[in-house]
């Protein structure tokens, strides 16, 4: 990000040059891309759990699965969350001329490639 589309192609093509010389970089590569997916992964349970804790009141080191009953107002609430998340869509749909690519439809039919801005999306 930020860099120009020939400084980008001069470190794309060092880089596919490393790892077409020594299998070694291949992994080191693999093992980089796995451990960044692997944290990701983390943060976004990390952030799920967050809104657990503050959308059902419960303590943080229990589990929405082993929690105790949740406030009636509180299960009164989840139809807005549920609004707000269908108008967000409906945004998203308005702003751009085509449906973001489900990951799986992405994986399918075109080789696991998806937008930033899809892959955003999704994750959101």
């Amino acid at each position: 990000m930020g860099l120009k589309h020939g400084r980008m192609s001069r470190w794309t093509a060092w880089l596919r040059a490393r790892i077409r010389s020594s299998e070694l970089w291949l992994v080191f590569i693999a093992a980089c891309v796995g451990a960044g997916a692997g944290a990701l992964a983390m943060l976004q349970g990390a952030l799920a759990h967050a809104l657990q804790v503050t959308l059902f009141g419960i303590e943080p080191e229990v589990r929405l699965s082993a929690a105790p009953p949740v406030a009636v107002l509180r299960l009164l609430a989840i139809p807005l969350g549920g609004l707000i998340l269908g108008l967000a869509g409906w945004l998203w749909m308005r702003r751009r001329p085509a449906p973001p690519v489900d990951p799986v439809e992405a994986n399918a039919l075109r080789g696991g490639r998806m937008s930033v801005q899809d892959s955003l999306f999704v994750a959101a």
